[in-house]
């Protein structure tokens, strides 16, 4: 399973049509399901006329940092999220995630980019 992310053109009155992003969730045969996330994405940038870059841009970092999350749910540090699932995250585990980041930029492992 991985958080991926998806772009789709919306419908809207008449013959007009916009892009927009939205956040699924791939299981192991490729079949993407839609996320929860995605009504942030829609909310916060879509609904507010945001660019589609911006809504890409934003939609990468969340899964980024969820795929990050569910690659180390069997360390100690995260498996009250097997319970909890997506309401068990804190604070320190966006923290983790950002130090992560950035030894893994030190070390020339990731680009600064990323």
């Amino acid at each position: 399973m991985r958080f991926v992310v998806k772009e789709f053109e919306v419908s809207l009155v008449g013959d007009h049509s916009e892009r927009t992003i939205a956040i699924g969730i791939e299981d192991e045969f490729g079949m993407v399901f839609p996320s929860p996330l995605t009504n942030f994405i829609k909310s916060e940038y879509y609904m507010k006329g945001k660019s589609l870059s911006s809504q890409k841009n934003v939609a990468y970092a969340i899964t980024r940092f969820f795929n990050y999350v569910y690659k180390n749910i069997s360390m100690p540090f995260y498996t009250s999220l097997k319970v909890k699932g997506l309401k068990g995250i804190k604070l320190e585990h966006a923290a983790a995630y950002i130090t992560e980041l950035s030894l893994q930029t030190r070390a020339k492992i990731k680009s600064s980019h990323y």
